[in-house]
């Protein structure tokens, strides 16, 4: 995460004026994200900080507190210069919750290696996983090639087939959506026979 989640103000479709009470051009500003549209230093900023910004809208439910996991995570579009308006890659209702985050290969690398022990821990181990894995990922990301495969099979020592692709569909609180910049794993365990 880049900073606190706030929620979101008036908001038409894709179009999310205000973050709290700060427009959400004075939250991009902190993290040198306000070259999205122009800027004097646009491609200055663009070489240093790339297309990683992103909004993370938390999803509806009882929670009291958000933690990671509980965001989907869309894209930064644009940002109108006038009157500070965020464009982002989805729809968004008045009030949702939303914090900036950077896609950055540390943090995705520990949440993967995270949510691959809790997949894991405390049940049957798998035989087998395929693999679907967004093509931002990879040597891109991380600086290596095969890197979300090798981390599971340095958890697990098991067979990985699987492809890149632009668009993975995985659950978040028991919703499925399309993801992007995701790698999502199927681990494949030998059915069990009831009483065995």
């Amino acid at each position: 995460p880049a900073e606190v989640p706030g929620r979101g103000g008036a908001s038409g479709g894709r179009r999310h004026s205000r973050r709290s009470d700060r427009p959400a051009r004075a939250a991009a500003a902190r993290h040198g994200h306000c070259h999205c549209i122009g800027g004097a230093h646009a491609a200055q900023v663009r070489a240093r900080f790339g297309d990683a910004l992103c909004i993370g809208i938390a999803l509806p439910g009882p929670r009291q507190v958000i933690g990671a996991g509980d965001f989907l995570m869309r894209n930064v579009l644009g940002l109108d210069p006038e009157t500070g308006a965020l464009w982002i890659g989805s729809r968004i209702a008045r009030n949702t919750v939303v914090q900036f985050h950077r896609r950055d290969g540390r943090s995705a690398a520990l949440e993967l290696e995270a949510r691959l022990a809790e997949a894991l821990q405390g049940r049957l181990p798998p035989e087998a996983a395929l693999l679907f894995a967004c093509a931002g990922r990879g040597r891109s990301l991380f600086g290596v090639t095969g890197h979300d495969s090798g981390m599971l099979r340095r958890q697990i020592d098991i067979p990985v087939a699987g492809m890149f692709s632009a668009g993975e569909i995985a659950p978040i609180q028991g919703a499925t959506f399309v993801h992007g910049y995701t790698s999502v794993f199927g681990l494949l365990r030998p059915r069990t026979v009831a009483g065995t």
